[in-house]
């Protein structure tokens, strides 16, 4: 399964956010978007789950244009963490059980089995234990590892997510990327955090002012000279020990 924008713009009013973008995220890859603030980082990602639709250009799931899918079809092929969600008045375990509802009929019930893959999910991610609590009183980490149950279990091949790390701790930021590393789907992610993506990520696409600048692994994206031109800033790029991956020393 891959996603293919191709020459996509999109609008806000007057104001052009996305820019004949181009993307293509190809299957099982662990795929990072990142760029400064405006880039278009999370327009982009909206775009590729049919939030938002292209003023021109196209956005196609394995070849198949997006507009061609309805609301349920799409989501039984994508799952999204978004950056903000509205308030939820449902407890953990509802809220999770509700990835499996494009796969429903109305009105059906879950099964043994997808009740069994819910405590499942829930139990990895370790939040079997908040599965009574109401959404509104958790942590912010409870909450972003509650809404990624979610799209776990809605048990699709694409996973879209935006700056699922973005305001936690340390232990949440690393509890959500491990967990994210043993997905066998295509992930695509919005990072703020150039050294998370770079730990992350085995492709990053770069955006600046509304387009893909520039797009590969990690060693050849996080240069000197790349964070120079798109983030205005002169940093040192080391090796992390740990990684072998590039470390962003600013």
């Amino acid at each position: 399964m891959n996603i293919l924008a191709s020459g996509v713009d999109v609008s806000f009013g007057p104001k052009k956010i996305l820019k004949n973008l181009s993307l293509d995220a190809g299957e099982k890859r662990r795929c990072g978007i990142i760029g400064p603030n405006g880039s278009g980082k999370s327009t982009l990602l909206r775009t590729l789950h049919k939030a938002l639709e292209p003023d021109r250009g196209r956005v196609a799931l394995d070849g198949r244009d997006l507009k061609t899918y309805g609301r349920r079809e799409l989501a039984s092929e994508i799952s999204v963490v978004p950056q903000h969600q509205g308030e939820i008045d449902l407890t953990v375990e509802e809220t999770v059980q509700m990835g499996r509802y494009p796969h429903k009929k109305l009105f059906e019930r879950l099964s043994r089995d997808e009740n069994n893959f819910v405590r499942e999910v829930m139990t990895k991610l370790k939040i079997w234990h908040l599965k009574d609590r109401n959404v509104q009183t958790l942590s912010g980490g409870e909450r972003q590892l509650t809404l990624l149950a979610r799209a776990m279990v809605q048990d699709t091949p694409v996973m879209l997510l935006d700056e699922p790390t973005n305001h936690l701790d340390i232990y949440h930021q690393v509890l959500i990327l491990d967990f994210l590393k043993t997905v066998d789907k295509l992930v695509v992610v919005v990072f703020h955090d150039l050294n998370l993506a770079s730990g992350f990520c085995d492709r990053l696409y770069l955006m600046n002012d509304g387009r893909v600048v520039a797009e590969g692994d990690p060693a050849s994206i996080l240069t000197r000279e790349n964070i120079l031109e798109v983030y205005g800033l002169d940093a040192n790029i080391m090796t992390n020990p740990a990684t072998g991956r590039p470390l962003v020393v600013i």
